[in-house]
């Protein structure tokens, strides 16, 4: 048997057979997995445990938050800031956003009330909602993190 990369040879009698080595092409795509999950659970940088907003914030720093709340969830290009995405973060902007009179006060509330009942079955399109107001290019969040890799990313971005 000869082996060409991937793609190996069989010499049979009957003629030449061309076998795929199933295995390394698994291996490849599970090492291709491995590398995103390190890229999407790694520490990202401007990180902040704190909200940094209080009533006197504007629009769009609140967004900002809310927008960087959702990187411990989501599979997007790019990251950059973390903020805890946890029930009392999220009950402290519902009440800044409440007594606001934010131009998207109605979508950020909307938003909030489904994290403030632990649904994040739509976070990746929230995610979107924000970067695309804050004219995000690069970044735009593609899919969401597994229960596991979300942990992963606590424990590298947040301390404990």
């Amino acid at each position: 048997m000869v082996h060409y990369g991937s793609a190996s040879i069989n010499d049979k009698k009957a003629g030449y057979s061309s076998l795929t080595t199933a295995a390394s092409v698994e291996k490849e795509k599970a090492e291709e997995i491995e590398e995103e999950i390190k890229e999407q659970t790694s520490f990202i940088g401007g990180v902040s445990e704190e909200l940094g907003i209080t009533a006197d914030s504007e629009e769009s720093e609140v967004m900002q938050i809310m927008h960087e709340m959702t990187h411990q969830k989501v599979r997007a290009q790019d990251k950059w800031g973390a903020v805890p995405l946890t029930n009392e973060n999220v009950k402290k902007v519902i009440a800044i956003v409440e007594a606001s009179s934010f131009e998207h006060k109605t979508d950020m509330l909307t938003i909030l009330k489904r994290w403030e009942n632990d649904n994040f079955s739509t976070v990746a399109e929230d995610h979107n909602f924000f970067w695309r107001l804050q004219g995000g290019n690069v970044g735009q969040a593609y899919g969401t993190l597994t229960i596991e890799e979300e942990q992963k990313f606590i424990e590298n971005n947040f301390a404990e």
